[in-house]
């Protein structure tokens, strides 16, 4: 799986509370984003954490991995991929100015080998 981090700071920020995410869609890179869901807060992220049945994998992996998994953008079964690309932006609380954080690619299944970065 591939994960394009674009603002690695960003991480930092979302720990304080201090932005919003929001999550969009597209079948490659050249095609139009379609909104996911609706804007997210830490506190949401946060409820969604604590609500999920418990994994210990979820609190071991990055952030990104994390959010990606939590918020529908992996695959949700073996062989079952998902064909879209997910951006994750990013904005301050009270500004309107949306930024790349991250994309996440679709990606097949490694049985023998690495194929997402934890940590």
């Amino acid at each position: 799986m591939n994960i394009d981090i674009i603002d690695d700071k960003i991480v930092d920020e979302f720990s304080k509370g201090d932005i919003v995410f929001k999550i969009e869609a597209a079948p490659n890179i050249e095609e139009e984003r379609r909104p996911v869901g609706m804007v997210n807060t830490k506190e949401d992220y946060e409820k969604r954490l604590r609500t999920h049945f418990y994994d210990p994998i979820l609190f071991v992996c990055r952030l990104p991995l994390r959010l990606a998994y939590l918020y529908g953008c992996l695959n949700h079964s073996f062989n079952a991929h998902q064909t879209d690309y997910f951006y994750f932006s990013w904005r301050r609380l009270r500004e309107t100015v949306w930024n790349d954080w991250f994309i996440v690619h679709p990606y097949t299944e490694s049985i023998h080998g690495d194929s997402i970065r934890l940590l």
